[in-house]
């Protein structure tokens, strides 16, 4: 009984900590140090070939303040889709959409989901989520994480709780979403998976440029 009543009041604290940040009026937006439209349209071996554009409606309903939709290419002809989103304040004007909630809700089915950790200099955290994703017989390896003011965070939880603290510590609340999603070809899921693991390693580095670190 103790304990849970321990727990009730974890959680009510943590929903009470949230609704006053929702409200807080001193949490400072923080703007990106670098436009994403200038992100490299050549990472390693990889070139972009085309650049999406989301409807209206789902960039007003998600309320991010930059992004960018990109697929990039190798020689082999493999592709990989880069989508990356930045707020100045999440869940002030906008609010991350996770990976988890929208593929299913795209007819994609889930049939793995565990985590990643990556090599990348100069940050704090480095582990990313990797979902092994299918319809009909198509297969999608989709890596993803929030790089937050000088992490790299894989945990949608995880994320909520550094938001927490760092809006309490700090007054920011900025943040990005990275998505990257390749097919796989030929069933070979693991070629596929080392492929997209080693352009997370060189986006993420790359993001470094022109996210707001842990000294903005």
């Amino acid at each position: 009984m103790i304990s849970g009543r321990r727990t009730f009041l974890v959680i009510m604290l943590f929903a009470v900590t949230l609704l006053v940040l929702q409200n807080s009026a001193t949490v400072h937006p923080v703007a990106i140090k670098k436009t994403l439209s200038l992100f490299p349209e050549q990472i390693g071996n990889l070139h972009c070939v085309s650049s999406l554009s989301l409807p209206d409606e789902v960039v007003s309903r998600l309320g991010m303040d930059e992004y960018i939709d990109r697929i990039y290419a190798a020689p082999d002809g493999g592709t990989i889709e880069l989508y990356v989103a930045f707020y100045r304040a999440v869940g002030i004007s906008g609010s991350y959409h996770s990976p988890a909630n929208c593929l299913p809700g795209s007819g994609w089915g889930i049939e793995q989901v565990h985590s990643v950790n990556l090599p990348a200099a100069g940050l704090d955290r480095t582990q990313v989520s990797q979902m092994i994703i299918r319809k009909q017989n198509k297969r999608r390896v989709v890596f993803y994480w929030y790089q937050n003011r000088g992490r790299i965070i894989g945990s949608e939880y995880m994320e909520k709780i550094y938001l927490v603290r760092d809006a309490l510590l700090t007054g920011r609340r900025d943040g990005s979403f990275v998505r990257l999603v390749a097919p796989v070809i030929n069933d070979n899921i693991k070629a596929t998976e080392k492929n997209v693991k080693n352009f997370s390693v060189q986006v993420m580095q790359e993001l470094k440029n022109f996210l707001p670190g842990k000294e903005e």
